[in-house]
């Protein structure tokens, strides 16, 4: 070959370089998908900028070459000599090539230099920043800079934002001041924010002896919500700064804007990313203290603020059941220091969806439950005081107002009060009660059109048909909801689910009394708590709660001030707005005794891994989110490998006014001794020498390649194959997997049933039961269903701690050498435990006289292992059927979901030990 080095350039692809201990083209591609996707040659961007920044370039399961190491290198003859020199020359020549390509004499440096000096950057600044000599050293520094390292232009661009503000340019990988120059400006894409653009000057005084709280409101619209905020910040004014944000505008948004000193802008739309790196610069400006935050809907601003430490306090006003996404409630309460329902239903509702999309199983201790104070609007409202509904309406003095109330749409159940309503006359009817005439079915509020064929035609229609239309009034919107329910004798809250609906207090406060469906709202809740005159009915029960309605119409009717007492004494605003001023306090508290466990804790600076806690949490710090979540009682990730957190929180969760520092002193010594690990560091070892097989299960063909370089690492073992495949295999496959082991080679083609573990099953009992002492269990794990390749840096994650490099794998076998090891698999961080397998579990327990146990939180996630085979004897007292099952298998919830979980059992059953493994810094 005349030119190794331009073959390689151009053909790496089809050649990857392997040097064990230094580089790794595979898997330097596969940890690094900047440069996958950039379609860059992975040798050449390690040596021109990757080894600058750290990435790693080779397997942690490898063993670093010293270059410091004196070389024995093999004598060579004289032409040997001169062939070296020559290929001594193309590596330096290659090494000019790569620097020239970020030289000025490149396309890419003239295009990039032509671009900016069009455009209105600093060229001072610039040649500054970059510690350059003029402009074209400028540019060529700057091409040679990772995303990471780019400085910020002032007044013209910012690499950071303009990566936050759009994903597809991040994903791509390039250089986002050459993509904003050559084609994001001509886009229209922003490369530049001016702060003054979303920050507006409010009504209020800036005291500099004062704190600053965010008031966020995701709406200024004369809603629940946005009411309530709006309110809150008028109270807090009085003893903070108080800077008012909003994620989209409306009615109010004057009169937020009024009530602070600024009013932010908050500009979600551009994403999470987009909206954080603001918040920072605003943080920067303002030294924000703490936000308080209404409605779910500002989850953008919540999760903004929370991942750069901020404090935040969130007032939600909704049910899970009709948020949507599914799981931006969950979302919210994790991301909150302090959640704030306005009663326990709504909490309730929340933890469902918590419980079911987090595997949550203790109840978080930050959420909180504090009834909405009463905002007596109507009161401050100027009205004529002879108005009344009773005259509006024309109704006779001694009517009967059966109430109701909210714009007409599906959740405000009107159809359910019409058809309650209907229920009562006909019932009052039946008895022969006079009273059912004098029933005036009354709804107040907008939305009842001629031309509205949602909802309105259909309520017409059963108005008509059902025979109460002289009985029903549409009166539209009021202007005065007080007054009007002053003239009511029953509300009625119809509502499928309404949180702790304005009216309903209104309602209270006029000493109407409340008829209510069960679950539908915060309000029953509350009132049910302090004995008011109401009735309830189960849910959407109509001609039940007709029933009660009935049955208690005599007490129901009379104002004997029961319902406007509660009202006064427990919902006062005033308090309302004191106790969510104590949850500020105490968020920010939280904060301090978080940063002093990171200044403090000697245990927590020895045992935390940042490198092995592994939750997506962007570029926020790993530390701070671990301890944030503990602080709530949450823990979803382990702090440090062989840590068995979760099970230690469960049993013991941190609870408020105990020391935190202590707690984490604590937990930081809480590990599995039941299942020791052992970390994988090269160290000698004696092989183990018993005969092993493996059973390997190949759903996907393309995969083989790879398994099999893992297989290779049992060098030196007495290594059987079997294997069992779903589609057939070439001659070119069925070649590499005989080549990869010293022995035998068995296959098995077989229905795509049961996954990997029916299979394993079958070839246990079949063929390795009573031929072998140990046995390891691997299959073509894709997860293709998973985002973002977490399927395969799951599948590498596991290899490479069973099967990462020979020493390693000589590692993993020698604790075989243990008589008493029954089962070692890969540690994982991801705290994960039985999830919705306990029936399964109990499926698989029970034939082998088995109980099922408190918790499984330690098992071989992934289900490769290896094991002893003496200690898998249980598995012939399984039916062959067992794990039988045909496709589509579900998510989870199986008696294969279950085997791994209930695997260590069965170790332990049989009187064996198990062991965990782990390589530092590998992670999924």
């Amino acid at each position: 070959m005349k030119d190794p080095i331009g073959f390689f350039l151009e053909n790496y692809d089809q050649y990857p370089l392997k040097v064990t201990g230094w580089f790794d083209s595979d898997y330097y591609l596969s940890e690094h998908r900047d440069v996958r996707q950039d379609g860059a040659n992975p040798l050449v961007h390690f040596l021109l900028y990757g080894e600058k920044e750290g990435r790693r370039a080779f397997s942690p399961t490898e063993q670093p070459i010293n270059f410091n190491q004196e070389i024995q290198h093999p004598k060579v003859n004289e032409d040997d000599a001169c062939r070296l020199r020559v290929i001594s020359k193309d590596v330096v020549s290659l090494g000019k090539k790569l620097v020239e390509s970020t030289s000025r004499d490149t396309p890419r440096h003239t295009s990039l230099r032509k671009a900016l000096d069009s455009s209105p950057v600093d060229w001072s600044a610039l040649i500054q920043i970059m510690g350059a000599k003029d402009r074209d050293d400028a540019v060529s520094k700057f091409i040679a800079l990772s995303n990471d390292d780019l400085p910020v232009l002032d007044g013209f661009f910012d690499p950071k934002l303009y990566l936050e503000f759009y994903p597809d340019i991040r994903a791509a990988g390039v250089n986002p001041l050459e993509h904003y120059l050559l084609h994001g400006k001509s886009e229209g894409r922003a490369g530049w924010v001016n702060i003054e653009e979303f920050i507006i000057e409010g009504g209020a005084c800036w005291n500099p002896n004062l704190k600053t709280v965010v008031v966020v409101t995701h709406d200024a619209t004369s809603t629940g919500a946005p009411v309530v905020s709006l309110e809150v910040a008028k109270k807090l004014a009085k003893s903070y700064n108080i800077i008012t944000a909003s994620l989209q505008g409306g009615a109010l948004y004057d009169r937020f804007v009024e009530c602070g000193v600024s009013h932010f802008n908050a500009p979600a739309h551009y994403g999470l990313g987009a909206l954080r790196h603001i918040l920072e610069r605003l943080v920067s400006i303002w030294g924000i203290d703490c936000v308080l935050l209404s409605s779910v809907e500002s989850l953008p601003f919540i999760e903004a603020a929370s991942s750069i430490g901020i404090p935040t306090v969130t007032l939600i006003h909704e049910y899970s059941e009709y948020t949507r996404p599914v799981g931006k409630m969950s979302r919210a309460i994790i991301a909150s220091d302090i959640v704030v329902y306005p009663s326990g239903s709504l909490k309730k509702s929340g933890l469902a969806e918590l419980y079911d999309k987090t595997g949550a199983r203790n109840e978080p201790n930050h959420i909180y439950v504090q009834p909405q104070g009463y905002l007596g609007f109507a009161e401050k409202i100027s009205v004529d005081s002879g108005w009344s509904l009773l005259k509006k309406l024309s109704l006779e003095d001694d009517s009967i107002i059966i109430a109701g109330a909210g714009h007409v749409q599906p959740r405000k159940g009107v159809d359910w009060f019409l058809q309650t309503c209907y229920y009562m006359k006909k019932i009052l009817h039946k008895q022969g009660d006079p009273r059912a005439n004098k029933l005036q079915f009354v709804w107040l509020g907008g939305g009842y059109e001629e031309d509205d064929v949602h909802v309105s035609v259909w309520l017409r229609t059963y108005i008509k048909q059902s025979g109460i239309e002289k009985q029903c009034h549409f009166p539209g919107a009021v202007h005065d909801v007080r007054a009007a329910l002053m003239d009511a004798d029953i509300f009625l809250l119809s509502s499928r689910l309404d949180p702790f609906p304005n009216v309903a207090v209104d309602a209270l406060n006029a000493d109407c009394a409340l008829a209510v469906f069960k679950g539908a709202s915060g309000i029953s809740d509350f009132v049910k708590e302090h004995d008011g005159r109401f009735v309830e009915a189960p849910y959407g029960d109509c001609y039940s709660l007709a029933e009660s309605l009935v049955a208690g119409l005599d007490y129901l009717i009379v104002r004997d001030g029961i319902n406007h007492d509660i009202c006064v004494r427990h919902l006062s605003f005033d308090h309302y707005v004191s106790e969510i001023d104590s949850y500020l306090r105490l968020a920010s508290r939280q904060k301090e005794e978080i940063e002093h466990v990171i200044e403090c804790s000697q245990a927590f600076k020895e045992r935390f891994d940042p490198d092995f806690y592994r939750l997506s949490i962007g570029e926020g710090d790993r530390r701070r989110h671990f301890l944030t979540l503990l602080y709530k009682g949450l823990i979803y990730s382990k702090p440090f490998a062989g840590s068995d957190a979760k099970g230690a929180v469960e049993s013991r969760p941190y609870k408020h006014g105990e020391s935190f520092f202590n707690y984490v002193e604590w937990l930081m010594l809480q590990e599995d001794f039941s299942m020791p690990l052992s970390i994988l560091n090269g160290a000698e070892c004696e092989p183990y020498e018993g005969r092993v097989a493996i059973q390997f299960h190949v759903f996907y063909n393309d995969l083989i390649l790879e398994y099999c370089k893992y297989f290779e690492t049992l060098v030196g073992h007495d290594v059987d194959l079997f294997v069992s495949h779903v589609n057939d295999l070439g001659e070119h496959e069925l070649s590499m997997l005989q080549d990869c082991v010293s022995g035998r080679l068995v296959t098995d083609k077989v229905e795509n049933i049961g996954r990997d573990v029916h299979h394993f099953h079958q070839q246990f009992i079949e063929h390795i039961q009573d031929h072998y002492d140990v046995v390891g269990h691997f299959h073509t794990k894709k997860s293709t269903d998973s985002a973002d390749g977490i399927g395969d840096r799951w599948r590498r994650y596991l290899l490479g701690n069973l099967l990462g490099s020979p020493q390693a794998t000589r590692e993993v076998l020698a604790n075989f050498n243990d008589q008493a090891v029954g089962l070692v698999f890969s540690e994982d961080a991801h705290c994960i435990d039985e999830a919705d397998n306990g029936e399964a579990i109990e499926t698989l327990l029970e034939p082998l006289g088995y109980s099922r146990r408190p918790y499984y939180h330690t098992f071989p996630v992934g289900t490769m292992f290896w094991a002893r085979v003496q200690a898998l004897s249980d598995l012939s007292r399984l039916d062959s059927e067992t794990f039988k099952l045909t496709e589509p298998v579900p998510y989870d919830g199986t008696v294969l979901h279950a085997f791994e979980r209930v695997l260590p059992q069965l170790i332990q059953e049989t009187g064996f030990k198990i062991r965990r493994v782990y390589t530092q810094r590998t992670f999924w």
